[in-house]
């Protein structure tokens, strides 16, 4: 008689099209390869994500709030949504995942407890070295208690950057470490494969310089690479700006036409692509540059690390999320917060010494680096799911 298939349910509230590519997705799907789970990724359904398929890549997504269709955009509604969902299926619900450490992650996690004693909790923790610093570690009195309250309630706890993992491990002291595993993100290899693309080698890269984000978002920090620029003599290089322009606060195509106003001979060399949701399509423009920026003021992890890296970028980030993991493979370097001047000097250094990037490349043992799900999140989970 075959082994009953243990049930893994993740809920993720804003589960939307773009997530299919993304760790809320890509964890449960290889956890899936390695161990054969029922994985069921719950959500509230909403006008943008009402045609989803009932599965993807073998993958059952459910959605609730069919009927209600024209509120459950409103968090409240999501969550007590799930609420019910959960009072109805605890005794069911083997593996139980929940992405951060929000009250209602709390909420969610002690009420599975309560009814599925035996229940697997699982919490992504999604949170960079930054925030777990500044709002857990310096913290004190009852949230850092219930931090660990929480921490102690869950079977896996699992962090993005090796940083976060020893500040978690400081908040939740010894009692508790063994739970918290580094798991970083990770890249998509299935829809890599789909594309057929080939990663060039040094010699075959163009003098690009890409950076990809939410352009103008006061996290990604849009500002310091123009300023950046300004100060640059691009000669045959180019920089390639990939992404949606926001505009929130602040409408940043004002920024980016005033720094062409400022910067006449730079329209030919500074290009905003806009939005780039084809992945083949954004897989070639990283495959076909040299050089990837990152001036965050901050990031749980930054994905898009990972996909340079993927495509042998050489990385020039702020000290954000996972940059220190993924620089310390050996191809990249850090730059200051805002000190767009040194920026400029090093994108300037790399434009005339073109031979330090080819140097820097052929030290690295390439077919070594391995950023395939498979393999980091095998790392991360298997003494605790082999064999559930």
């Amino acid at each position: 008689m075959s082994k009953k298939r243990k049930r893994f349910v993740l809920y993720y509230d804003n589960f939307e099209k773009e997530h299919l590519g993304k760790d809320v997705f890509l964890v449960p799907y290889n956890i899936n390869k390695l161990y054969g789970f029922d994985i069921i990724i719950v959500y509230s359904q909403t006008i943008t994500n009402k045609n989803f398929s009932t599965t993807y890549r073998g993958i059952k997504l459910k959605p609730l709030g069919k009927n209600i269709l024209g509120i459950t955009h409103i968090n409240f509604i999501k969550n007590f949504l799930f609420l019910i969902y959960l009072i109805i299926n605890a005794r069911k619900i083997d593996i139980l995942c929940l992405f951060n450490i929000y009250p209602l992650t709390m909420i969610f996690s002690t009420i599975h407890k309560i009814l599925n004693p035996k229940g697997f909790l699982y919490v992504k923790a999604d949170m960079g070295p930054q925030s777990i610093e500044y709002h857990l570690l310096r913290s004190q009195g009852i949230k850092k208690r219930l931090v660990k309250r929480f921490v102690k309630l869950t079977n896996l706890f699992t962090i993005e950057s090796k940083l976060g993992c020893r500040l978690m491990k400081q908040v939740v002291k010894k009692e508790f470490e063994d739970k918290i595993q580094w798991m970083m993100d990770f890249f998509d290899e299935k829809e890599f494969e789909k594309s057929g693309i080939k990663i060039k080698d040094i010699t075959q890269k163009e003098n690009i310089i890409l950076t990809v984000g939410r352009l103008g978002s006061r996290e990604k920090n849009t500002e310091m690479i123009l300023k950046a620029a300004s100060k640059v003599d691009f000669k045959k290089w180019k920089l390639i700006c990939v992404g949606p322009v926001e505009k929130n606060k602040i409408d940043f195509n004002e920024y980016i036409n005033d720094f062409y106003i400022n910067n006449t001979k730079l329209k030919n060399k500074v290009i905003f692509t806009g939005p780039i949701y084809n992945k083949k399509e954004l897989y070639e423009i990283y495959n076909k540059s040299k050089v990837f920026l990152l001036p965050s003021r901050w990031e749980s992890f930054g994905i898009v690390l990972v996909e340079a890296l993927k495509f042998r970028n050489y990385i020039i980030s702020t000290d954000v999320g996972g940059a220190t993991d993924i620089i310390n493979m050996g191809y990249g370097e850090f730059i200051p917060q805002e000190d767009e001047t040194y920026l400029s000097k090093i994108i300037q250094r790399l434009i005339d010494n073109e031979d330090y990037i080819k140097k820097e490349y052929e030290k690295i043992s390439w077919n070594d680096i391995d950023v395939s799900g498979e393999t980091i999140v095998k790392n991360a989970t298997e003494k605790f799911f082999k064999g559930l």
